[in-house]
């Protein structure tokens, strides 16, 4: 339950893409912690917690997948000219 809410603020929420990327992040997280296990946990909340302090609006803030900003990568997302 917590790995869910996690890459929700990690990733973001404004967008779909957000928790997706939030979830990857902790995922390889995990896999590059795979012989250490114990210490996955800390990581994961030494993610959040830069997250909330240093990226209000999470990964996706980063990358510009804001709503209403950034790149449009979907045909739909596109504005018409």
């Amino acid at each position: 339950m917590f790995k869910m809410v996690a890459a929700a603020i990690v990733g973001g929420t404004s967008t779909f893409f957000g928790p997706i990327i939030g979830l990857l992040y902790l995922t390889s997280l995990e896999e590059i912690f795979r012989s250490t296990p114990d210490i996955v946990p800390f990581f994961w909340g030494i993610s959040v917690i830069i997250v909330v302090l240093l990226m209000p609006d999470g990964i996706e803030g980063i990358l510009g997948f804001r709503r209403g900003t950034g790149r449009r990568f979907l045909p739909w997302q596109r504005k018409a000219n």
